[in-house]
Formats: structure tokens, C-alpha cells, sequence
């Protein structure tokens, strides 16, 4: 994939690899439940500030708003290092494919309240240095953030 973060900087899938990635799905117009999931990715960001193979990745499910101005705006208030967490945006139809192909799935459903109808937008979903989906972690739990940092270090030891 080719893709925009919120510098307006190219990010590409072979730039990703062979890094740990801690990916969410955000959108900027989002109220209550995307908040508290990047809360939890700002916790992650702690927990692992001195760890360079681990990336946090904010995959916009609504890029047609999520621009990077907008995005940039949305990460600065989580206190997103821009060097660590990608806010990432781009065409929307790659967007979507990326999503729903790589992580979570769409509901017609879902499609008046969620962009792009996509469920479980609370999830934060772990990507292994080889690419493949490792894990899905309740992204509304108080101690995911612990979680996800014991099976990127349970991984690393498993290389």
C-alpha cells in the first residue's frame, strides 16, 4: 500500500517491515469509543517509547474527512510522536481494501453509524515484523495497553 500520514509525508507497507505494528482504526468525527481506543494507543506509546522495532499505525476509516490537517489535529491530542504513530490516510478505496482485506471486516449494517461500515473499529490488532496478524485485543479494556506490550515482548523472545 501507499499511503499519506499526517505530515502529508509517504508511508509505504515496505517501509513497515519488519517492525512490530500496533494498528487502530480512527476516524477524526468520532466521539466517545475512538477516544478511549487511542488513549489506550497513547498508553502503548509509553510502554514502548525505547522499543525502535515497535510502530503504533492509526488507519483512518473515514478518508474523506481524515485529512492530514485533520489528522495532524486529531494526533496532537494524544501526544502522537510523529517518528512512532502514524496517522495514516489516503484513496479511499485502498483504504478500505487495506481494512477490510487485512483486519476487520464491513457491515451494511454499520454503514449510517461507523464510515465505510466497517465493525469493531475498537479493536487494536498486533502485526507480527513478518506482516501477519498476530492478535486482536479489545481496544475499550483499562489494561490492554499492558496486554499488547506482554505479546510484542512474547513474540520478540518466540523469534
Amino acid at each position: 500500500f501507499t499511503l499519506v500520514d499526517r505530515t502529508g509525508r509517504t508511508v509505504t507497507d515496505a517501509e513497515l517491515a519488519g517492525k512490530f505494528l500496533v494498528v487502530n482504526f480512527a476516524f477524526t468525527s468520532c466521539s466517545l469509543k475512538c477516544r478511549v481506543v487511542n488513549d489506550r494507543m497513547a498508553d502503548i506509546q509509553r510502554l514502548v517509547a525505547r522499543e525502535p522495532d515497535v510502530l503504533l499505525l492509526s488507519l483512518s476509516v473515514d478518508p474523506n474527512t481524515d485529512t492530514p490537517p485533520a489528522l495532524a489535529k486529531f494526533a496532537d491530542s494524544f501526544g502522537a510522536d510523529t517518528n512512532r504513530w502514524l496517522f495514516l490516510t489516503g484513496d479511499k478505496i485502498e483504504m478500505y481494501r487495506l481494512i477490510e482485506t487485512s483486519f476487520i471486516s464491513r457491515s451494511p449494517e454499520l454503514a449510517g453509524l461507523v464510515p465505510g461500515g466497517f465493525a469493531h473499529t475498537d479493536k487494536i490488532m498486533l502485526v507480527d515484523p513478518r506482516g501477519r496478524v498476530w492478535a486482536s485485543f479489545n481496544g475499550l479494556k483499562t489494561n490492554v495497553a499492558q496486554s499488547v506490550v506482554e505479546e510484542i515482548h512474547s513474540r520478540r523472545q518466540a523469534k
